[in-house]
């Protein structure tokens, strides 16, 4: 995608997230996220370093201080107006198992692209010079720009003379995953070997491992976490969006790459505007927007068809979105071995789900912490029923949990609580509570109880709906629940609702309840 295209997608996310909650704080950072993911392909964070010769070490010589004895190295961040950080914009599901992580970056001898080349350089070259040599080689793309940074290396943490110069691979390197390397400094200088004035076998660019794509998306998420800089989402987006790109997710910058990416931001325009595109989306995002009791430590190239939830790791959702481009590279292009084609109800589909996740991505990353909610927690053995004056009252661990007109319903309250087990009692607002919810050790009550007074909902299409200045919790044209006027506590209430996956709102004594309770 161009950057125009990185722009639209993001803000097209947020067209979802505004759908589904209009209280969301991103909303207002829409515009400076959406910007930020265009702007990643030209992040100065990685230096190549052109080996010039000289009479030591090579021919190497600390390329950022000049000497009169040596052909000085050349350090540079982009060629031909084009940033060297785009390099670890791939994730290689083509190679399978990575030697560094997951599934390595992009890698020419390393990896995959130095096999199935079938776009010639004389194709894409620039220049007169660069075309001249491209036609007259006949080398393919992947080929011919290894070809030319042959005599280059990255200048990676750990080798001579850094001084910072690339802090894109320290910050998406994360060595203890595989434990095969103790620091970061050890890992780099194995993805990255130097090279020498004329290249050579096991040197330089054609035999690095650039980092993963989905490396990027986790520190830059990290980094928002961390700080809270909405500015840090931006990259996060961009991350999504390569992930569905087949080449990306294949590990080649040819065979057709640019062409296919041109024939789709051509496209999104039209996709966006209409209704059925959203409509997709939202289909997705209400799919996914769940908690996954047993979230993936790693994935399988066969693992395309899981379905991802928002509390998967954000390098798993990416990696996942790469294996769907990656079946998309295999089965729909297969390979691009008959030269170039453009699927554009592959490309539509792939679009749809990098659009979807990132609305998942966007609100789960500013979803407020129920670890502030307060809980009180009680032996539900304990639990009782006690006359005080006029009121009756249903205690535990000599703890008031609620105070009821009846006795009748004070006893239906207790034999709620323990049908269920229930041992902790949540309240978001103060001071009065908008929501009250029980849990069992932190998860939500399930099953049912006879008689009981249930409604349900679904918890994927719960949003919070504002209307003159109170908030409430809905289900399409069914009002869960009023939340008041606190923004805060309306948004707490609904990330409740999807954390624990709560299907009904249950009462006792309506119309005017003495007790709602939550359950799956």
């Amino acid at each position: 995608m161009n950057g125009n295209a990185h722009r639209q997608t993001t803000l097209k996310s947020f067209d979802l997230l505004r759908a589904i909650d209009a209280t969301h704080p991103l909303l207002s950072k829409s515009a400076d996220i959406a910007a930020e993911a265009a702007r990643v392909d030209d992040y100065r964070d990685v230096e190549f370093v052109d080996v010039e010769g000289g009479l030591t070490d090579s021919g190497r010589d600390d390329p950022h201080r000049s000497s009169v004895w040596d052909d000085d190295d050349q350090p540079h961040t982009s060629y031909d107006g084009r940033s060297f950080t785009a390099f670890n914009h791939f994730i290689d599901i083509k190679k399978g198992p990575g030697l560094f992580d997951d599934y390595d970056g992009y890698s020419y001898e390393r990896g995959s692209a130095h096999i199935d080349q079938y776009q010639k350089a004389s194709e894409v070259a620039e220049g007169f010079w660069t075309d001249l040599f491209a036609r007259l080689s006949g080398k393919k793309v992947d080929e011919g720009i290894n070809w030319w940074f042959n005599d280059e290396y990255v200048h990676a943490r750990g080798q001579p003379w850094y001084r910072g110069c690339s802090p894109a691979l320290e910050h998406y390197s994360f060595p203890g995953d595989k434990g095969r390397y103790a620091t970061i400094e050890d890992e780099l200088k194995a993805r990255f070997p130097l090279a020498a004035a004329t290249g050579g076998t096991g040197r330089g660019i054609p035999y690095s491992v650039f980092m993963p794509l989905d490396n990027l998306a986790r520190y830059w998420y990290n980094e928002y976490i961390r700080s809270r800089d909405p500015l840090a989402l931006g990259p996060v987006m961009h991350a999504i969006q390569d992930a569905v790109i087949p080449h990306h997710a294949a590990g080649y910058n040819g065979n057709w790459h640019a062409r296919y990416e041109r024939d789709l931001d051509s496209r999104l325009a039209t996709w966006f505007s209409e209704p059925a595109f959203m409509n997709q989306v939202r289909d997705l995002f209400n799919q996914w927007n769940r908690t996954d009791p047993a979230p993936p430590t790693h994935l399988e190239v066969g693992d395309w068809n899981r379905v991802p939830a928002r509390n998967w790791r954000i390098d798993r959702l990416v990696t996942w979105l790469a294996l769907n481009a990656y079946r998309a590279y295999a089965q729909t292009y297969h390979h691009f071995r008959n030269g170039y084609s453009f699927n554009p109800e592959s490309a539509r589909q792939l679009t749809t789900l990098a659009v979807a996740m990132g609305a998942l991505v966007l609100n789960a990353a500013a979803a407020p912490d129920l670890r502030g909610v307060k809980t009180i927690e009680f032996n539900p053995a304990t639990a009782r029923v006690t006359r005080v004056g006029s009121v009756w009252k249903l205690l535990a661990d000599s703890v008031t949990l609620l105070e009821f007109p009846n006795e009748s319903e004070a006893r239906h309250a207790l034999a709620i609580i323990q049908h269920y087990g229930m041992n902790q009692q949540c309240k978001i607002g103060a001071p009065t509570p908008v929501m009250v919810y029980y849990l069992i050790h932190g998860r939500a009550p399930a099953g049912a109880m006879a008689s009981e007074d249930a409604v349900p909902f679904n918890p994927a299409t719960t949003r919070v709906k504002s209307v003159n200045n109170r908030f409430f919790l809905v289900d399409g044209d069914h009002s869960i629940l009023d939340l008041g006027t606190d923004v805060g506590a309306a948004r707490l209430a609904l990330r409740a609702i999807q954390e624990y996956g709560f299907t009904h709102i249950c009462f006792v004594g309506r119309p005017d309840p003495s007790m709602v309770y939550f359950r799956r």
